[in-house]
């Protein structure tokens, strides 16, 4: 599928799926969620612009677990008019309401046309809300956002339709590169959750008969949990095969210290997970290592368009510790969370990567307000 077949099957997909339709009720279902929270907790109850600081002190929060998901949330109402930043004489950020703080009715949303066919999301999303308070008191633990009972609607959230996308142009954008290849490739999909990437390449190689092209699918993910739920779908709906191994991986660790050898594979893809990478710059530059000369790094998922418009997960990921507590740089992630393809392909270069692609182009989705595709490096 070259670039005028990609146009023409992004067509397709936008017609066929309505994704505008999808993602804009997730972002709007995750903006309810934020209202509901500063409802609850009662911020912003009056007009008064305070920092985040302030709203911290004044509600008795614990800073080390409030700041981060309290600035994304201010951040998210300020792109949708419902918070305002306001810059004082001391030239600190204040934020204040513009109207009454609404109360959405939650359920409502979800009895919607679009809302009943996202069940596994919009549970999700309500997580936050339920573990809002005692998190941002520092009370528990924000792992309660992974705990075993959220795996079935991470697994379901990811197997819609509309977030499968990713993972089936990233199958393209490999079987592009090696389908004329006489060897086989190894290929490890990192942070691999329900393995969408793996099963993307595997049914497209599968329907054009050349599996031949691959040697080992490797999936790994920092949890075992998943990782168990994983390999028991895919044997469920493929088989046992011994083209499929299973390993548990950490992403902020090095591939080296976790059995992983220099130099011993051809494409490595993370789908909508490698913003939860403690240092780009240090990780990349692992990843790079354990490539093959010639071979691909891959991040595909849906990027934001621009800086101020979070992606609807993004609340999710914002009260757990490990999405925020990141190694930050002004030229590639001047902030916490999904960064745009432009900066992704900066940091790839930053760390020695010497060719990379935007794929599909930039502009592909007219109808978007975020980019789906994939940003690779070599």
């Amino acid at each position: 599928m070259g670039n005028e077949n990609i146009q023409e099957w992004v067509k397709n997909k936008e017609k066929e799926l309505h994704i505008k339709v999808g993602l804009n009720f997730l972002n709007q279902y995750a903006i309810s969620v934020i209202c509901k929270i500063f409802y609850e907790e009662a911020i912003f109850r009056s007009f008064e612009a305070l920092t985040v600081e302030e709203i911290i002190q004044k509600k008795g929060y614990s800073e080390a677990s409030s700041k981060r998901p309290l600035e994304l949330m201010c951040t998210w109402l300020c792109s949708k008019d419902i918070l305002k930043k306001v810059v004082g004489e001391d030239q600190k950020v204040r934020y204040a309401i513009t109207k009454t703080m609404p109360s959405p009715d939650l359920l409502q949303l979800e009895k919607s046309v679009v809302g009943r066919t996202m069940p596994g999301a919009t549970q999700l999303l309500q997580l936050p809300l339920k573990y809002a308070n005692e998190i941002l008191m520092g009370q528990t633990t924000n792992e309660k956002l992974y705990a075993h009972h959220s795996v079935p609607l991470w697994q379901s959230y990811f197997s819609h339709p509309g977030m499968y996308i990713p993972s089936e142009i990233a199958a393209q954008f490999i079987y592009n590169k090696v389908k004329n290849r006489t060897d086989p490739i190894r290929i490890m999909e990192v942070g691999a959750g329900s393995a969408n990437g793996t099963r993307a390449l595997y049914e497209l190689l599968l329907s054009k008969g050349q599996l031949n092209l691959v040697e080992k699918f490797i999936i790994s993910d920092f949890s075992e949990e998943f990782l168990e739920n994983c390999e028991r779908e895919i044997k469920n709906k493929y088989g046992s095969h011994d083209i499929f191994e299973y390993k548990l991986f950490d992403l902020n660790s090095s591939p080296a210290k976790q059995g992983i050898e220099k130099a011993s594979v051809d494409y490595i893809l993370g789908v909508n997970c490698l913003h939860y990478i403690k240092d780009w710059s240090m990780q990349f530059q692992e990843m790079r290592s354990i490539l093959k000369d010639e071979g691909w790094f891959l991040s595909a998922g849906y990027f934001r368009d621009t800086l101020n418009v979070p992606f609807h997960i993004e609340l999710h990921g914002s009260f757990f510790e490990e999405y925020h507590d990141v190694v930050l740089n002004e030229k590639f992630r001047p902030e916490f969370g999904i960064m745009t393809p432009e900066l992704f392909e900066s940091a790839l270069i930053n760390s020695g990567y010497s060719e990379t692609e935007i794929w599909p182009q930039r502009d592909i989705w007219e109808n978007l307000d975020f980019y789906c595709g994939i940003v690779a490096g070599r």
